[in-house]
Parts: structure tokens; sequence; C-alpha cells
């Protein structure tokens, strides 16, 4: 696999206050391998929201781990803003990769019948 350019940045984006976190990997001739996008939502401490949104490698890319160091790398930014919840959609055949990191899905899909509805809830890690 080879070295990637990282680059990540946060913007204010919406009408409620919403912050948004950016992650783009780039190959070394700076072409596009894969995004993902963190929504962070809520001001109480013991229950702030998040949603992970969008994480996607270009075909090119694809079977060589960069969906996962995608993963790693919005969840660490996650585990550092000491968000408690992760909300996501995601595509049946991606289902089992979330799992490996905590994920859990309730069969519940989005209104067009086309992702499932996801969950990760570090609060659970404490009990």
């Amino acid at each position: 696999m080879e070295e990637l350019k990282i680059i990540e940045w946060s913007e204010n984006w919406s009408i409620d206050n919403d912050i948004f976190y950016f992650v783009i990997f780039l190959d070394k001739n700076d072409n596009f391998v894969g995004k993902g996008i963190v929504e962070y939502k809520g001001e109480d401490k013991k229950n702030l929201y998040c949603s992970l949104y969008h994480v996607y490698v270009n075909e090119k890319y694809r079977g060589q781990g960069y969906f996962r160091q995608l993963i790693e790398k919005c969840l660490e930014d996650i585990k550092k803003k000491e968000y408690n919840i992760v909300g996501l959609y995601a595509k049946k055949e991606l289902i089992t990769i979330y799992e490996e990191y905590g994920f859990e899905f309730n069969g519940k899909m989005n209104s067009d019948k086309t992702e499932y509805s996801g969950y990760l809830n570090y609060n659970d890690d404490e009990e």
C-alpha cells in the first residue's frame, strides 16, 4: 500500500451550527483515492451525536485497505472530540466491515431503501 497524502479540515456548514469534518486521501501524484465526512451535532456532553457520511474509495484503489483507513481516520477524530454515538447508513455489502469497528445494524433502511441504518455507541464500552 502506497503512502497517502491526507487532507483534513473542519467547517461550520449549516444553519444549526453543525460542524463537518472532512478527510480526503490522495496518492503521491495527487490523484483522488477516497474521502469521508463526519457531521457533529449536540451540545450535551453525555449525548454527543455525530454521523459518518460518504466514506468512499475510488474504484481504482479498492481492495487495498483504503476504506478501512478512512473509517479509522474518521473514528479517530470522533474519539478525539469525545462524541459518544455515531450514526450511519451503509450498503448491505459494507455492513460486515462496519461491524468490525463495533457498529450495530437493526435492519432499518433509509427512505429510498438502498442503505441500512447503523450506529456505534461508545457509552456501551463503559458498562
